[in-house]
């Protein structure tokens, strides 16, 4: 009896799931803003290519990637049609670095509140002085972590956007073509960290408007800035 058998070792076709996605922190996304809502959608950059089960993965790959997206960036900010080439947050640094100073004047007060107090010159017991200091710490950890978490930076085939604050949200927001140049700032902390900050300034002004703080690998960030001024800028 003839069978035909195939090789257990034989290659199969990798699955369309198999083919790289971006990762959002790096985001290097480029797709087009919904035309009814302001939504990025992502499903149309791999409709043609993605057959069988493969699809289906792909379709929830992306549709989990244009949740985060979503999740990120008010629809609101972007306009029909409107690609998003980066989205991006500040390290998760920021919440310690920019608290820093006041990190260290609530320890150098506890030290000293611990001297006072074993020359009892202090009606507190020492484990009131831990809870205290924990207390201020981590009021002010919470803090930055919600700063943290209201910034979005946003370059698109239009417009730089930066969107932060917490209770007052702020949102700057300019064309490409009024973008006069761009500048980066390293700070020693940036600088032992690999972090960075890129700077925009306006043609209306000259001056640096607007910062995306604390961004890990500046310097790829930048060098994606200036390729896409260089595109899209007219």
């Amino acid at each position: 009896m003839n069978t035909d058998r195939r090789d257990p070792c034989e290659s199969q076709p990798a699955p369309a799931a198999a083919r790289a996605i971006n990762r959002l922190d790096h985001c290097d996304i480029e797709s087009p803003a919904n035309s009814s809502d302001g939504h990025v959608a992502h499903g149309a950059q791999n409709a043609s290519d993605a057959g069988g089960a493969g699809s289906g993965a792909d379709v929830g790959t992306d549709d989990q990637h244009a949740n985060a997206v979503a999740a990120m960036l008010p629809a609101q900010l972007l306009e029909s049609g409107e690609i998003i080439i980066l989205l991006l947050k500040p390290s998760l640094w920021f919440i310690l670095l920019t608290c820093l100073g006041y990190v260290t004047m609530v320890v150098i007060g506890f030290i000293i509140a611990l001297q006072l107090q074993r020359w009892e010159l202090l009606l507190l017991a020492r484990r009131d002085l831990v809870l205290i200091t924990i207390g201020l710490l981590g009021a002010r950890l919470f803090w930055q972590f919600f700063e943290w978490l209201s910034r979005v930076y946003v370059l698109t085939d239009r417009r730089v956007i930066r969107v932060e604050g917490v209770i007052r949200v702020r949102v700057f927001e300019c064309q490409l073509q009024q973008v006069q140049h761009t500048t980066m700032f390293f700070s020693l902390r940036e600088r032992l960290l690999g972090l960075g900050t890129i700077g925009f300034a306006t043609a209306g002004t000259g001056i640096t408007e607007a910062v995306w703080q604390m961004l890990a690998n500046p310097l790829d960030v930048h060098q994606t800035v200036i390729k896409t001024l260089s595109r899209y800028r007219r």
